[in-house]
């Protein structure tokens, strides 16, 4: 991978900034340094400092002569964000904080924060950092950098900065990494663009509303033989023909509105849109595993296809039972648009199967070795806790599928995407960081089956930029710009476009519809704030070689 610069890595910067981040990025857990000293090792390089230097500090502004030292060595600005950081509260429930870290995923980041925030031995202080965090979360000051270090169970802490400067160099290589191959895509989509002149100025703008006015229409679904509830919205477009079927499945963390934008804007195209919640993995869900009232199913990952297929069961019991029913729907056209979590359900259901030795190579990999920041490896090998079996989760029905920030890397693998049996159109955004683009969408659109398959890309965009703004900015878990993106309105519109077109190449089997589905098309929707590519072409080749190119 491409290294950065030397100079990047300034020692003073890495104590405060970069152990910092590794472990105040986790959202609950902060960096520990020492019950009584803080000893911080580079290489054969040690240096510590006090705790009682630094509560006091934290407290008054008051400066030890021990840490006046160390404050000449860094820029003010990072001195007075020292005392910021000392400062911060992470205010949560401690029965939330508890359950996090006794959890499986909790675990998981616990130990590789604890390969950086070892105890005195040199031995990781995953665990002695789990027993300070439930301590400090159920003090009256809650969790604060100077909480975890009165509760840390040793009298030293050290800071392993080697350990450190290889995780954090792996998050900047990936940065690196990213901007080469979204370069690479754009490349080959203006190469795939050339001799194609198609002034689509000149034909129907597949982003504004169709012609099809539509009304919704709730269900209160309980699957009983699996005991779940299925709650779904359909979105009724007024044509007088049965209408081809469009499934949206959220990601985690998300509801039947977080794409009713895009639901609204299929069904005014003539698409019957069925939106079913996934209560595993929901809003709902999400909040009380914070709050300590849940833990995270890895049944979840055979439960979200299975909700489809419940749902379209329903529809076909429907069909057969009411006339109403049976003219509405085309039973024999369906497919399934999802985001994250989604996305690999839609991937699932159309016939990409799960891998369970790729799994195991990633997730039981021994540490010190496994310290990847991929976050979408967590949600994924907890999908190893199951029993490794062949799972039924393709459903023969589904005739494509949209794709929309899939994690795929090892929960599918190379073996499982080739499994896919329908087209498909994937989605990646530049700047995600829960499942980044490289490794869990751009080199697997190249493993996917000789079905058709798109690709495209969105320079900038973010794990968020393609949910409702609804979602994003008044919901459950409303999300600060820096997280949406530029404009969020940028990527709603291109996947508007993109799906209709998509949709209506291979469900409504419209003449026109393949005419949009061809770089030119991605060319012309791109907008500066958020630059497009799309292709179909691109290899595993045409990526190795901008990598290698940028890393010579």
């Amino acid at each position: 991978m491409l290294s950065p610069p030397r100079s990047y890595f300034r020692l003073p910067t890495l104590s405060l900034g970069l152990v910092g981040a590794i472990v105040m990025g986790l959202g609950w857990a902060v960096p520990g340094v020492a019950a009584e000293r803080l000893q911080v090792i580079l290489g054969s390089l040690t240096f510590s400092l006090s705790v009682a230097d630094l509560e006091t500090y934290a407290a008054t502004g008051k400066v030890s002569p021990e840490l006046q030292a160390y404050a000449r060595a860094i820029s003010p600005e990072d001195f007075v964000k020292l005392r910021r950081i000392l400062q911060r509260p992470a205010n949560l429930n401690p029965d939330a904080i508890a359950r996090i870290a006794y959890s499986p995923m909790g675990e998981i980041i616990l130990r590789r924060v604890g390969a950086v925030l070892q105890t005195g031995q040199g031995e990781n202080g995953g665990l002695a950092l789990r027993s300070s965090l439930v301590e400090s979360a159920r003090s009256p000051e809650g969790i604060t950098l100077i909480t975890v270090l009165r509760n840390f169970p040793a009298p030293e802490v050290r800071v392993n900065l080697d350990t450190a400067i290889v995780i954090v160099q792996e998050a900047v290589e990936l940065y690196y990494d990213r901007e080469t191959l979204v370069q690479a895509v754009q490349t080959e989509s203006i190469q795939e663009s050339q001799g194609q002149p198609i002034n689509y100025a000149q034909l129907p703008d597949l982003r504004q509303p169709g012609p099809f006015r539509w009304t919704r229409q709730s269900l209160d679904l309980v699957d009983r033989f699996r005991l779940r509830s299925v709650p779904t919205d359909i979105y009724w477009p007024n044509r007088s023909d049965p209408a081809p079927i469009v499934i949206i499945s959220h990601g985690v963390g998300g509801t039947r509105f977080s794409f009713d934008y895009l639901a609204q804007h299929l069904a005014s195209h003539g698409f019957l849109v069925v939106v079913p919640e996934h209560t595993g993995s929901n809003a709902k869900t999400v909040i009380d595993f914070f709050r300590g009232l849940t833990d995270p199913a890895p049944q979840e990952a055979i439960d979200r296809p299975w909700d489809v297929t419940f749902v379209l069961n329903l529809l076909e019991q429907y069909s057969q039972l009411s006339p109403a029913w049976r003219s509405r729907l085309n039973l024999e056209q369906i497919g399934v648009l999802g985001q994250s979590f989604g996305g690999y359900t839609a991937l699932a259901l159309g016939g990409a199967t799960v891998n369970f030795q790729t799994l195991n190579e990633a997730c039981l990999k021994p540490e010190p070795n496994n310290q990847s920041l991929n976050i979408s490896l967590l949600l994924q090998c907890n999908t190893n806790l199951l029993p490794p079996q062949a799972y039924i989760l393709r459903d023969p029905r589904i005739k494509a599928i949209v794709a929309i920030n899939p994690f795929t890397s090892h929960i599918f693998g190379e073996t499982g995407l080739a499994s896919l049996q329908v087209p498909a159109l994937v989605v990646a955004s530049g700047d995600d960081f829960i499942t980044p683009a490289g490794i869990e969408q751009l080199y697997p659109f190249t493993w996917l089956g000789r079905q058709p398959r798109y690709l495209a890309v969105f320079d900038k965009g973010t794990h968020f930029s393609a949910i409702s703004l609804s979602e994003t900015q008044g919901g459950v878990f409303p999300l600060p710009s820096s997280l949406l993106g530029p404009d969020p309105r940028i990527a709603h519109r291109y996947l508007e476009g993109l799906s209709v077109a998509f949709f209506g190449t291979y469900l409504e089997q419209n003449a026109f519809a393949p005419v949009y589905l061809q770089a030119p098309y991605g060319q012309f929707l791109s907008e500066p704030g958020m630059p497009l590519s799309f292709v179909q072409g691109l290899n595993a080749e045409t990526l190795d070689r901008a990598l290698k190119a940028a890393h010579n």
